[in-house]
């Protein structure tokens, strides 16, 4: 079902996923909890996504090797048009969009990345209209179900990337569980 990788999210909002490559992969599927970002918000060229980016209801441009399809997903768009900076640039640079992608119970992100480096991978999640959203990331070697990395994130209103790096070796998989809690 999932060639390298697979993102789900359950009753959650997230607006983005940025790839930056960062080494060559060496040993088992990991994945490590590198930092949490709360100053960019919106502003993300030039910090996230230098090999690759998909933004909700926007634009999606990803390298060969890498292949990202959102699967059960429905998009919400606070805002099309607005100078809010916690909404995200848009691919081109031109404006910015506070869209999301969500679903109940659940939806996913698969992800196959094939070029055996390590790579650093960030999630931008904000809670548009304060409604106190908390989320849960776990990340799990889809092979053995074995639990790689949880990171909880809460009170980002103003926006928070979470930021992972992974070991990306051709024929391994792992899987990324966010969820949503009250």
């Amino acid at each position: 079902m999932f060639m390298h990788k697979a993102l789900y999210v359950l009753l959650a909002l997230l607006c983005s996923f940025f790839l930056t490559t960062t080494g060559h992969a060496q040993g088992s599927p990991s994945a490590n909890f590198v930092r949490t970002d709360l100053t960019t918000r919106g502003n993300w060229h030039g910090a996230y996504g230098a090999d690759g980016y998909s933004l909700a209801d926007d634009a999606e441009s990803l390298p060969s090797y890498v292949t990202f399809a959102v699967q059960n997903q429905a998009e919400w768009t606070w805002a099309p048009e607005v100078t809010d900076v916690r909404a995200l640039q848009t691919g081109n640079g031109v404006g910015r969009l506070a869209a999301t992608w969500y679903n109940s119970p659940s939806f996913s992100f698969d992800v196959n990345i094939t070029d055996g480096q390590t790579h650093q991978f960030a999630l931008y999640a904000v809670d548009w209209d304060n409604l106190g959203r908390a989320e849960t990331v776990q990340v799990v070697d889809a092979g053995t179900e074995a639990l790689l990395d949880t990171e909880n994130i809460s009170g980002f209103s103003n926006g928070e990337y979470l930021v992972l790096s992974d070991f990306s070796r051709n024929g391994s998989e792992w899987r990324a569980s966010l969820s949503y809690r009250f």
